[in-house]
C-alpha cells in the first residue's frame, strides 16, 4: 500500500507559496555590494568612461584584434586561444556600450 501524506493546507492570498526566500536568512552578499554607494559610483564611471570613448576605442579595439588574427594565422599555436579571448572581450565591451542602461540616480 502507498503512503499518503497530508500537506498543511495554504490560504488563497499567498497561492500556495511562502514569502520566505528558500536562502532563509542567509545574507546577499553580492546585493549588498551592489548597493553600496562607492561601487555604484565606480560602475557609472566606468560606463561614462567606455560610452564618451566608445568612437576612438572601437577603433583601436579592431585594429588590436585584426593584429591578433593575422598573428594567430601566421604563428599558430596558442595565439587562437589570445584572439579568443581580444573577441570575447570586445563583445562585452560592446554589449555594455549599446545594451546596458546606466543606473539611475536615487
Amino acid at each position: 500500500m502507498a503512503r499518503i501524506f497530508q500537506f498543511p493546507k495554504m490560504p488563497r492570498a499567498q497561492g500556495g507559496r511562502t514569502s520566505q526566500s528558500p536562502l532563509g536568512g542567509m545574507a546577499h552578499p553580492w546585493r549588498e555590494l551592489w548597493e553600496n554607494p562607492i561601487t555604484q559610483a565606480l560602475y557609472r564611471l566606468f560606463i561614462a568612461f567606455i560610452a564618451c570613448t566608445w568612437p576612438v576605442l572601437r577603433w583601436f579595439v579592431g585594429l588590436d584584434l585584426f593584429i591578433q588574427l593575422l598573428r594567430f594565422a601566421f604563428i599558430g599555436g596558442l595565439t587562437g586561444f589570445a584572439a579568443l579571448m581580444h573577441i570575447l572581450l570586445i563583445g562585452a565591451v560592446a554589449y555594455l556600450v549599446l545594451y546596458v542602461p546606466p543606473l539611475p540616480r536615487h
